[in-house]
């Protein structure tokens, strides 16, 4: 009888054993620790946080749960940065990486399974969103395209963001075979550079992530160092919710321009109005780089008797360059009395002397001239 007894007790051992098995009990106070101290390991020696792909609104997230199919799945993040997800709240994941909202669910579910093993991996990724403003033709928002028709894509291996808790930035990685946007993309959808434009002192804001302290980290680039010296490690990739400025240049600078209207940057082409003492006035076409000597020849150039050259150009800031100078046709190129157009710029060719005088005589005998018309006719 007691070996039956046993035999009982051995069998019911087993049973419960193999049922609670498979089914998610509370992790021990042991296993907590763990994942604990998993996590603090993680804050502190996990150098990568800073480059890696922010969470957001928009994206997708593919969650296997190993071992636990019923509850791996792809789950969207909401238009709050809330992800909902069984048998836990409700995360805000905004401005989490991969491997903080995996440490952190790693820790949720510790509280109900024992040893949870989750991977987590991009399913769908939002549209990258960057605001551009100082001395660019078209500040604004804009939304960059992934894919591979994006221009000089490089990592962010030389580059040193300014944070709190971390120097290093590395490269980003590519998702569903899709490239990020870089720096250049931005630049090139708001319609290239004016000839102000500072690229030697770039700024590009973006968000940090929350193991390192949240807030917004910031990188100074040159930027022309790309055209001149071919160093693409200053076209770095961007993020979603990155800010580009790019500051004023007190004087233009004329090799920084010829380098950049080289390549497909700017717009191939740029229209400009040329007015007055000119065979054939009116809004012309010309190529990016092009000079206001190039601008008067593309009319046919000037007419006899014409005088000096207007050149009007209507700042963004509300500024307006206007000068007026004594057209010379071998002027070099963004000289003062050749500068290199923009969009929109305007170029009114005026009378010579000889021709004002003769049209404000005129004006003066135009009501003599009848009288002694008459005058004569009675004599």
């Amino acid at each position: 009888m007691k070996v039956y007894k046993y035999l009982g007790l051995f069998l019911l051992t087993t049973t419960l054993t193999a049922n609670l098995a498979n089914f998610p009990i509370s992790a021990s106070n042991n296993e907590r620790k763990f994942i604990s101290t998993r996590r603090e390991k993680l804050n502190i020696y996990d150098n990568n946080f800073g480059n890696e792909y922010l969470l957001g609104p928009g994206d997708s997230l593919l969650i296997t749960f190993v071992g636990i199919p019923d509850l791996s799945g792809e789950y969207g993040i909401g238009p709050d940065g809330i992800i909902n997800l069984p048998q836990i709240d409700s995360l805000n994941v905004s401005n989490l990486t991969l491997q903080e909202l995996k440490t952190i669910l790693t820790n949720d579910y510790g509280e109900i399974l024992i040893a949870p093993n989750i991977n987590i991996q991009l399913a769908k990724v939002r549209p990258v969103r960057v605001y551009v403003k100082g001395e660019i033709k078209k500040p604004g928002f804009y939304n960059l395209n992934f894919g591979y028709e994006n221009n000089t894509i490089n990592s962010f291996e030389s580059q040193n963001f300014s944070y709190s808790l971390a120097e290093s930035i590395t490269s980003l990685p590519v998702q569903n075979n899709s490239i990020y946007p870089t720096l250049y993309d931005a630049l090139k959808e708001s319609k290239g550079i004016t000839s102000y434009s500072d690229l030697t002192k770039i700024t590009v804001i973006r968000n940090n992530s929350l193991s390192k302290g949240g807030g917004k980290i910031s990188t100074d680039l040159n930027f022309l160092s790309l055209f001149l010296e071919g160093n693409q490690s200053q076209n770095i990739r961007l993020f979603d919710g990155d800010t580009i400025v790019v500051p004023k240049s007190d004087f233009s600078i004329k090799e920084q321009l010829l380098e950049v209207y080289k390549s497909n940057m700017n717009p191939e082409t740029i229209s400009v109005f040329v007015s007055g003492k000119v065979k054939a006035p009116g809004i012309i076409t010309l190529p990016k780089g092009s000079g206001l000597n190039q601008a008067i020849a593309m009319t046919g150039g000037k007419e006899l008797l014409s005088g000096r050259v207007e050149f009007v150009r209507y700042e963004r800031d509300g500024e307006i360059d206007r000068r007026i100078f004594s057209y010379k046709q071998n002027s070099s190129l963004d000289s003062s009395k050749n500068p290199i157009l923009e969009d929109g710029d305007i170029i009114n060719v005026k009378d010579s002397l000889f021709t004002s005088s003769t049209f404000v005589l005129n004006k003066i005998l135009q009501p003599v001239t009848p009288i002694l018309f008459i005058q004569e006719l009675i004599d």
